[in-house]
This record gives structure tokens, C-alpha cells and sequence, in this order.
């Protein structure tokens, strides 16, 4: 089935939301060979039963500084909070400080943001002996003291009501075993207790400061949705070329996306432990959304960034996916090599004179689709003008995929205008809205996003209405209070004026009449750049006839109520360049005739 539909919306429902911008190649789609999985290197660890540790216990981990790597961190016990993360899943307290002991961690202050995951072995590493995975650091900032999830929990995950906490209290005894251990940390610090490092959905490629502005432009301008949370810091820095699946081994660089592409959406953290094509990894959730469909990477770290005030972090870059992450859960991720998820794609095009940027991205996870297609249609505008006001922008989009297995296309267009650099944003979200309506009905599957905008002119051409004509005895009257519009049964010739500066253009809007009622009423005609219209629907049909419902920014509807007859409703095209913005009202009275 295929559908030509007019306008999108101008309620901006979709996506001002977390999403990492990375100028990246679109990520390689279908199989690895078994082969290739067969080389990831496997290590099928033993879980160690972690209330056989004791104190002053020494313990070794493993996780990349730089490249792709792991280094050795030798570390001792300090001991196990019981029942720290769960009922029944305890945190392993160790400290991986000592003047020389670790360099790196003593250059970056600490355990970093993109260490979970790194697994801890009793005795040497190559025995498979595994305490489990770093997770968590202390609350109250840089430290390298480190919250262990145990690997047997990580095996087997927990029931998806357990807690979740992102945090684990200590006692005022653990709390005083730290501080002797730490020096620069005082027992009223180490008593914050432990937090999950962060290996959440990250953000790059966008300034914070700018992002919040826009944020808060789009949000006056009607934006619904809710804002997603992602880390304040760790993250993805590009696309790493040189990466393979071999690089996904215990203690290497390990990343879980729901978008790869120019649009990356992704958490960068350690793999625990790789056994018969499976992965484990993180020691704690990337978002905790059970049972999923994330691409699953390998990276490259590229540098341990100290943070005086929170954690280090580490910036990674990505190489293409080598499996799916297929549970996300409290205490980590795991997934499988050599099977990559399905797809659905999201492109756009951006062009403002002789310059153009396209842009591309796969999307794992269909939740996410509003949320790319929203920055991937901003970041291209963003990127061509740079900085410039958006001016006059005609957009077209078309969305493919299915309805209880029946395929569909549906296409539309608009045109949008602002002396703003955010302007982008409004626009970017129409389409992002109808995604994110669409994607909610049940039995539609989207498999592809396309939006083409280009720009017209460098000015924002903007008309408004200022009045409403009538043509009379073959002379056109301008309807105001005084002078309502004569109802009349055949064909009414109305139009609207507009004007734009100095300049004054119609919009043709004839109705027919067939029944005059009580002979009055009451009708206004109003610029699509200042209607709002939604397109949730519970059925994919009726979306489709929201759709077909639209008015377009470069559009005028009239709409008339006559007393005793119901409604009409009539638009009309604008015969120049631009929106059309304000409403104009008048009344209604019958009996005339020519």
C-alpha cells in the first residue's frame, strides 16, 4: 500500500533526547562467519564463591588503558558488603590503590567510567578464577577503591523484580575499612557508599551548553516527549577501523549501542568474560530493559580522562558490530557473537545552496527510532549552516514498514521557516512525531526513516493572515464585523489575504453550500504554521487518516459553522514561498444573492 500524505506535524512529540553524534560510516549489517567467532578469544571462567574471600585477599584485573589491550591491576581485598547490590547478590569491596601499584589508575585518580565490566581473577588471570567484575565506585568521587559484582550473579541474572538501585550503602565499619585503605578518602566520604560507574547511554559530538538551549527552544515550541537520561560523562569519541571481533575478550573494550551510525546511541564498557560465542559483561545494567536487541562491539580505547570531581572516564571509538546484546539486566549485560541484530535504517539529507550532508544510521532498538530520526535530521541543517539562521526550509519524508505483515510507504511534505539557528529543531521533530506515534500502534513494524530537506531561501519568508475576501456581484469584499459573510446555497467564492511585508498575496478557498441551515454561523481561516494537529491514533488506519487531515505550514484552512447544517471545511495552497501563520474571524448571515 502506498500513500501520498501531506504535512506532518507541528506538534513536536518526538525527540529532543539522548543520542551520541558521531560523523561515523553506517554500520555493516548480516552475518559473521563461524570462523571469525571461533577466533574471539574464549576464556570460560570459573566463578569464585566470593564468602570464601577474606580480608587482605589479593586479587588481579583486567581492562584496556589504551587501544584494544588488556593490562593487569593487581588489587587486595577489603571486604563484602552483604547483600549490597540485592537480596542475595553481595558487593565485593578491593582496593586497587598503593603508590606504583597501578599507574595508570594513579594518572587518572581512580577507577574510570568504562571500566565495568573488567574482570577480577583470584590468583593468575589465565586460571579463569573469577571474583567478577568491576562496577561500582565510590559516591563521593575519584577513588580507586572499586564496588566487584560477583560473576556468579552475572551468570545467571536475577528476576527482573529486584532492586534497582544504583547505589550500595556501606556500614560504618566498611565505611572506616575504606578510609584506612584510601587515604585520600575520609570515612564521612567513603560512607556515601558506591555507585555504578557509568557505562550508560552516552552523548558526543554536541556542545551541552548548546544542546540545553535548544532543548529548552523545542520544548516552548510544544515538545511532549520526555527527555532521555544518559551518563554525564564516559563515551563513544568515532569509529574505530582497525577493530575486529578478536578484540572482544575478557578484560578488552566492550560497547552495547541501540543506533550505529552518524547517530550513535551507546554505552562503552569491559567485557567480563567470553565463553562458546557468549558474552558477559558490565556488572551492571546498560539501561536495565530486560530482554533486548543492542549491537554489540568491540572498541578502541583512546585516553582515561581524570575528573577531579566524579569518576575518570574513558573515550572509546567504536568498530562496526560483531554480535547482539541480548539482556540487559542488574548485574549486566550478556549477548552472543557472531549473529547481528536486525535493522531498521534512518536517513536524511540536508542542503542550503552548493553545501549538502547526509547522513545515515541503523537502529537496534525500535524505541529509539523517533529519537535518531529527530537528531539526524537536525544534525545534518546543524552541520550545513553552522550557526546561520535556518531561513526557508522545504522538507520530505517517507517512512517504510509493515502492518500485521501488509507493507506500507507513507510519504509527506512541508515547509518550515525561522530567523533562528534552533529553528532546525522544530522542524527536525515533525518527523520524529509522526515516528514516534506510528511506532506506538500495535502491529506496525517501521523499517525505514528518509527525510530530505533543503533550504529555499536564506530568509524566513513568513506570511500571515490579515483578512478574509468574498466575491459579490463579480466584486470581491472584505468580510469584517461589519460585513459578514453573505451564506448562500452553490458555490461561495472565498479567499484569504495574506501579506508578507510589503507584499499581499491570495489564497483561493471556494466552498460549496448546499444547505444554508438557520442561515447564520460563524467560520475563520487560519495559517498552517499556527495549527496543531496530533497523529495518535490507536489503529495504523486512523493514523493514515490523520495524516490525510494535515495542513501544511504553507497552507490556509478555512473552517465554517452554519447554524442547523454542521461544518465545512476547505484549504488552500499558498501561491508563493513560505508559511502562513494567524487567524482571522467573521460571522455568517444568509439571504443574499450573486
Amino acid at each position: 500500500m502506498t500513500r501520498a500524505l501531506r504535512s506532518p506535524s507541528r506538534g513536536l512529540a518526538a525527540a529532543a533526547t539522548v543520542g551520541a553524534l558521531l560523523l561515523t560510516p553506517l554500520a555493516v549489517t548480516g552475518a559473521l562467519t563461524p570462523a571469525a567467532v571461533a577466533d574471539a578469544a574464549a576464556d570460560c571462567a570459573t566463578p569464585v564463591d566470593v564468602s570464601t574471600l577474606s580480608k587482605g585477599d589479593t586479587v588481579t584485573a583486567l581492562s584496556v588503558v589504551s587501544g584494544t589491550t588488556p593490562e593487569e591491576f593487581p588489587g587486595t581485598v577489603l571486604g563484602v558488603v552483604t547483600d549490597g547490590i540485592a537480596p542475595g547478590v553481595d558487593l565485593v569491596m578491593i582496593d586497587f590503590g598503593g603508590t606504583g601499584a597501578n599507574p595508570a589508575m594513579d594518572d587518572a585518580g581512580g577507577i574510570w567510567q568504562g571500566m565495568s565490566g573488567s574482570p577480577v581473577y583470584v590468583g593468575d588471570p589465565a586460571d579463569g578464577n573469577i571474583v567478577g567484575a568491576i562496577a561500582y565506585g565510590l559516591s563521593y568521587g575519584p577513588s580507586p577503591i572499586a564496588g566487584v559484582t560477583p560473576f556468579s550473579a552475572m551468570d545467571g541474572y536475577l528476576p527482573s523484580a529486584s532492586t534497582r538501585s544504583g547505589s550500595v550503602d556501606v556500614t560504618g565499619a566498611e565505611a572506616r575499612a575504606i578510609s584506612r585503605a584510601d587515604a585520600s578518602t575520609t570515612t564521612a566520604q567513603a560512607a556515601q557508599g558506591f555507585r555504578r560507574l557509568g557505562s550508560g547511554l552516552t552523548l558526543s559530538g554536541v556542545d551541552a551548553t548548546t544542546l540545553a538551549t535548544a532543548r529548552k527552544a523545542a520544548a516552548k515550541n510544544g515538545l511532549t516527549l520526555a527527555t532521555r537520561k544518559f551518563a554525564a560523562a564516559s563515551g563513544t569519541a568515532g569509529r574505530a577501523a582497525d577493530t575486529t571481533v578478536d578484540d572482544v575478550a575478557a578484560g578488552g573494550n566492550l560497547a552495547a549501542s541501540v543506533a550505529y551510525g552518524d547517530i550513535t546511541m551507546a554505552g562503552v564498557g569491559t567485557s567480563t568474560s567470553v565463553c562458546g560465542g557468549e558474552v558477559v559483561a558490565f556488572g551492571h545494567p546498560l539501561i536495565q530493559a530486560g530482554e533486548v536487541t543492542y549491537g554489540l562491539h568491540p572498541a578502541d580505547a583512546v585516553y582515561i580522562q581524570p575528573d577531579p570531581a566524579w569518576a575518570p572516564f574513558k573515550m572509546a571509538n567504536l568498530g562496526d558490530p560483531v554480535g547482539t546484546i541480548t539482556q540487559d539486566r542488574l548485574t549486566g549485560i550478556t549477548g552472543e557473537l557472531g549473529v547481528l541484530p536486525d535493522v531498521a535504517s534512518v536517513t536524511s539529507s540536508y542542503t542550503a545552496g552548493s553545501t549538502s550532508k547526509d547522513l545515515s544510521t541503523d537502529v537496534y532498538t525500535s524505541d529509539y527510532l523517533p529519537d535518531v530520526t529527530f537528531y539526524s535530521a537536525y544534525t545534518g541543517t546543524d552541520l550545513v549552516l553552522d550557526g546561520d539562521a535556518m531561513g526557508t526550509q522545504e522538507q520530505t519524508w517517507t517512512i517504510t514498514g509493515s502492518h500485521d505483515g501488509e507493507a506500507f510507504t507513507l510519504t509527506g511534505e512541508d515547509t518550515f521557516a525561522s530567523s533562528s539557528w534552533w529553528g532546525g529543531y522544530t522542524a527536525a521533530a515533525d518527523t520524529a512525531n509522526l515516528v514516534y506515534y506510528l511506532g506506538r500502534i500495535d502491529g506496525v513494524e517501521v523499517d525505514s526513516v528518509d527525510v530530505t530537506a533543503t533550504q529555499t531561501s536564506e530568509e524566513a519568508l513568513s506570511w500571515r493572515v490579515v483578512g478574509v475576501e468574498q466575491r459579490l456581484g463579480g466584486t470581491w469584499k472584505r468580510v469584517t464585523r461589519k460585513h459578514d459573510l453573505v451564506l448562500r446555497e452553490g458555490t461561495l467564492h472565498l479567499r484569504a489575504v495574506v501579506r508578507s511585508g510589503g507584499e499581499t498575496a491570495h489564497v483561493a478557498l471556494p466552498v460549496d453550500i448546499d444547505d444554508v441551515g438557520r442561515g447564520s454561523g460563524y467560520g475563520y481561516v487560519t495559517g498552517g504554521d499556527s495549527l496543531y494537529s496530533r497523529t495518535r491514533a490507536a489503529t495504523f488506519e486512523g493514523f493514515v487518516d490523520k495524516l490525510d487531515a494535515r495542513v501544511a505550514n504553507d497552507e490556509v484552512r478555512l473552517y465554517l459553522r452554519i447554524r442547523g447544517a454542521g461544518t465545512r471545511e476547505v484549504v488552500g495552497s499558498l501561491p508563493r514561498d513560505g508559511v502562513v501563520k494567524r487567524s482571522q474571524w467573521f460571522s455568517v448571515t444568509g439571504g443574499a444573492k450573486g
